[in-house]
Order: C-alpha cells, then sequence, then structure tokens
C-alpha cells in the first residue's frame, strides 16, 4: 500500500544519504592520510550517524503511523455519506408495491444498533465494533437494484465506494464478506459477519412490516410481535415481546423463522455459549431450527 511505499522509499533515502557521507569521509582519509585517522573516532563518527538515522527513520514511521489512524475513514464519515444517504432514503420506494418489509433507514438503524450491543457485550476491541458497523450500515444498500439478490449486490457496491477508502484491507475483507453472506450465517467464518448476521434477522417486529405484509400467510403473524432483544452473559438469551393475538404454531410455518434460529446457533456456536428463544420470557418450545434443543 502507499505507506509501505512511502517507508521504503524513505528508507533508500536514508541509506544513500550514509553511503554520501562514508564516501566522503573516505576521500578526506584518502587527502589527510588515512594512517593518522583513529579507529576509535571513526568507529564513534559511525555510531552516531547510524543512531541519528536510525531515530530519523523512527520518526518517520511514528508520524506515517500517527497521520494514517488521524485520517482512517469511519463509521460516522460514511453514515453521512451523500451517496449512501440517498440510497436508504429511496430504497424502500423501488418495488414498493410487492415489499413486505422495510430495508431503508429504520431497519439500517436498527441493525447498527443490534450489532454494536452484540460486539460490545462479547468484550470486542473498538476496530471490531467500528468494522461492524460499518458492515451494518452497507449490508442492505444493493436493495436499491431490487431485493433479489440483494446481498451480492450490496457487496459489489460496497466494495466499489470502499475503495478509495482510509480503511486497512483486512477490515475492507472482513466488512464486505460480512456483507457478502448476512443472509447464510452458516458461511460467515468471522465473529464480524455472525453478528451482523444474527442481528439483521432479528430485526424481526410489527415497525419492520409494510402494510402487503399483514396478507402473507404466517408472516403477518410478525405485527403481534412488539420487539425483540438479544442479552449476552452466560448464555445468549433472546426474547420476543408478542401480544395476545400472537399464533406461535402460525408463525413457525413461516421459512424465515428458520433462517432466524439458524443464525441464533451459529452465533451462539462461534462464541462458544449455549443460547435460550423466549416468547414472553418463556422458553420457546418448538421443533424449528434446533430449537427444540434450547435447553
Amino acid at each position: 500500500n502507499l505507506m509501505k511505499k512511502f517507508l521504503c522509499f524513505i528508507a533508500i533515502i536514508l541509506v544513500i544519504v550514509l553511503a554520501g557521507y562514508f564516501a566522503g569521509k573516505y576521500l578526506e582519509a584518502v587527502q589527510t592520510n588515512a594512517d593518522n585517522i583513529n579507529k576509535n573516532e571513526v568507529k564513534d563518527v559511525v555510531n552516531q550517524v547510524k543512531d541519528k538515522i536510525t531515530n530519523e527513520y523512527k520518526n518517520v514511521v511514528n508520524n506515517v503511523q500517527e497521520d494514517k489512524e488521524e485520517n482512517v475513514t469511519t463509521f460516522e464519515e460514511l453514515k453521512n455519506n451523500e451517496e449512501i444517504i440517498n440510497i436508504y432514503n429511496n430504497v424502500d420506494e423501488i418495488d414498493k408495491e410487492n415489499l413486505i418489509a422495510v430495508h431503508g433507514w429504520q431497519h439500517i438503524n436498527k441493525v447498527i444498533s443490534t450489532v454494536e450491543k452484540i460486539l460490545t457485550d462479547i468484550g470486542c476491541d473498538n476496530n471490531a465494533i467500528e468494522s461492524g458497523k460499518i458492515a451494518a450500515l452497507l449490508h442492505d444498500i444493493g436493495c436499491i437494484e431490487g431485493k433479489e439478490k440483494h446481498a451480492i449486490k450490496s457487496y459489489e457496491m460496497a466494495k466499489v465506494l470502499l475503495e478509495d477508502k482510509n480503511i486497512s484491507e483486512i477490515d475492507k475483507e472482513v466488512i464486505l464478506q460480512a456483507i457478502l453472506r448476512h443472509s447464510k450465517p452458516k458461511e460467515n467464518d468471522t465473529i464480524i459477519g455472525k453478528a451482523l448476521a444474527l442481528a439483521d434477522k432479528l430485526d424481526f417486529d410489527k415497525n419492520r412490516m409494510y402494510p402487503l405484509g399483514l396478507k402473507v400467510p404466517h408472516y403477518n403473524q410478525m405485527n403481534n410481535i412488539e420487539k425483540v432483544e438479544i442479552s449476552i452473559g452466560k448464555l445468549v438469551e433472546i426474547n420476543f415481546t408478542v401480544n395476545e393475538k400472537f399464533d406461535r404454531m402460525d408463525l413457525e410455518k413461516y421459512y424465515f423463522v428458520e433462517k432466524i434460529f439458524d443464525a441464533i446457533i451459529e452465533f451462539s456456536v462461534y462464541i462458544s455459549k449455549k443460547y435460550q428463544v423466549k416468547i414472553n420470557n418463556e422458553i420457546w418450545k418448538s421443533n424449528v431450527g434446533g430449537c427444540n434443543k434450547l435447553m
């Protein structure tokens, strides 16, 4: 990358300077009769020059590192990016007559918040939390081109968007892979990916539902889910708060419920914790997605 090239350039310059210095000393010795030069004095001069060059090199490295840290592209900068703002302001207008769930800012902010909570609760460092929030921010930008294969579209758009941003290549790759596989938690192999997949699936309550969703069999039970919460301590605990009209058995007929449990299981296994899923603080007993293994 640019920093490595810059440091190599500096190192080459320093070597040239050192070589020039000794060449000058050699010529001086020849001209003034080298036999009269005290070897210890020459050694001292060499060591002084070496120490000076070493210190100058360290200063250059430290300054470059400080500049890099100061100029790293942050989550907040990306969230204020005009292109991203326009996408999420308009994404729910695309194919609106066929949408059953929100994919705009309401969904994105909920996923960002949940990812941040998950990664904070399990003790991730600030860099991981920042990467997780960036992945959450960008995971649905591809929906601007339609819901079908939106994870792939989001990955491709995010790759272009992050190309010139000052984020390490390793972090970029983790972010991009999390986006690409956010609909397939079993294929995610990083904590960022697992957390994003889980947070995305847990945004499953009445606030995300479009009116058309009320007409979709089984899915319409989502309108009876008030909120979904996650807490991580000794266990990974998920609680669905529902109203009196909620029909668990009807909801379980909807295919997406199994995806929710897949995401919970994959995340819990990844962090080596047991999990419990509850409805109004009582164990959700079912055969869906391995739910019968919760005990």
